[in-house]
């Protein structure tokens, strides 16, 4: 099955470290996402909310399990989709760089279709929601630890 993948970009005058504590945070993402709950299942191996964290979030119906399969602080956020969407191979990958004064956030997801007409269904509604992941978080950290 061929692989899709979804790009979006967003730049935050604010720094890394600022963009990475929301990031990080799943009980944060209500705030700046279209996600409307998010509920750490199970905590991580060296801290909560890194490595091998399981997180659900709910938007409207749809209810995901993701497991964090990459946490490199303040820089890179990897996760995996465990259930929730009829997608496979799905991986989301978020690289935080320096950019001017503040953060460029690259948000890139992969993923194949579980049956014929899957990717067709879900890749319209999954790129607006990328969009709005990526430019959300950038405006929620200059808020929260604005550009000096």
């Amino acid at each position: 099955m061929k692989t899709h993948r979804i790009v979006n970009e967003a730049v935050s005058a604010a720094p890394p470290d600022a963009v990475w504590r929301l990031l990080a945070d799943p009980l944060t993402w209500p705030g700046f996402s279209p996600v409307g709950k998010a509920v750490i299942e199970r905590p991580g191996t060296a801290e909560p909310t890194g490595l091998g964290m399981i997180r659900r979030l709910q938007t409207g119906p749809l209810r995901m399990r993701e497991e964090v399969v990459a946490s490199e602080a303040p820089r890179h956020h990897a996760y995996i989709l465990l259930s929730g969407m009829n997608l496979r191979d799905y991986r989301g990958d978020v690289t935080l760089t320096p950019h001017g004064g503040g953060t460029r956030i690259h948000w890139e997801v992969s993923f194949t279709g579980a049956f014929p007409g899957a990717v067709a269904f879900w890749k319209p509604g999954l790129s607006r929601a990328l969009k709005g992941f990526a430019k959300g978080l950038a405006r929620a950290a200059e808020q929260a630890a604005p550009a000096a």
